[in-house]
């Protein structure tokens, strides 16, 4: 029988996670915290880091419509990477 692959997520870890870099970002000129939609695209992942007010950071358009379905607020969104103008 084939194995395939599993992954076990802890919401209270990535809300721990997250409040830890808002707290370290405290009082520093930054606009938002932007996570990097490549680095993990399930779609409960994402929205629940949009309720938390996280932005996205995106390198193609199938990310971006990826933030947009998820709820990240289009003011907190970020395209990186090469050859972006």
């Amino acid at each position: 029988m084939p194995y395939s692959p599993f992954y076990l997520m802890s919401k209270r870890q990535l809300h721990k996670n997250f409040i830890a870099y808002r707290d370290a970002l405290a009082g520093l000129d930054s606009a938002f915290i932007g996570y990097a939609v490549k680095a993990n695209h399930n779609l409960h992942v994402l929205r629940y880091l949009a309720s938390l007010g996280c932005g996205a950071v995106l390198v193609s358009g199938n990310e971006l419509k990826t933030a947009i379905q998820a709820g990240f607020s289009t003011q907190k969104m970020v395209f990186n990477g090469n050859g972006k103008m």
